[in-house]
């Protein structure tokens, strides 16, 4: 029983160590072209329309990479829309530094990942995954995921250590029951 206890413990203790911020909602992949868009530095923007819940307005990437949204002056604003409940378009741009620029809706459901929306996630931070920019007839094609990462809540790794104390316990149950004494 010691031993049991033990494990408890020391799964619940790593967990709550292993379950720092996680993904908690990952989007769909995204596809744009940037008509005669030439680079070599390009933004995305993700908002509503209004800059007080847009971010993204002053990341530029030149290629392949993560770029971390979270620290964005309207990031709050942007959360308060995201996480209201109501199914919505985002509306999404994409520019480069000449000034081409394209601007369209996109459902919530293929950004975030979740329907209606990020609602009940405890969201604290946005990440544009880019993966792909190539050439594509006159301009760029660009391949992109947006990522929402949170901390889990103190329950999910209460369950998630319990469940593991359960497997262990039953797998150690098993184990015993072919010995002989």
């Amino acid at each position: 029983m010691v031993r049991i206890v033990a494990f408890v413990i020391a799964v619940l203790g790593c967990g709550t160590c292993a379950f720092g911020t996680q993904i908690l909602s990952q989007g769909d992949l995204l596809c744009f072209y940037l008509p005669d868009g030439t680079g070599p530095l390009l933004k995305f923007t993700l908002g509503y329309g209004d800059p007080a819940n847009t971010i993204g307005d002053a990341v530029w990437f030149s290629g392949p990479g993560s770029y971390d949204m979270s620290s964005d002056p309207d990031f709050a604003g942007f959360l308060v829309r995201a996480t209201d409940g109501i199914s919505d378009n985002t509306r999404i741009s994409l520019s480069d530094m000449f000034g081409k620029s394209i601007i369209g809706p996109v459902p919530e459901t293929l950004v975030f990942g979740s329907n209606p929306d990020l609602t009940g996630l405890p969201v604290t931070g946005a990440i544009v995954n880019v993966l792909e920019i190539d050439p594509y007839l006159s301009g760029l094609r660009v391949v992109m995921r947006w990522d929402f990462t949170g901390v889990p809540e103190p329950s999910m790794v209460f369950l998630s250590g319990a469940g593991w104390a359960l497997v262990w316990v039953r797998s150690a149950r098993k184990g015993s029951r072919g010995q002989a004494l």
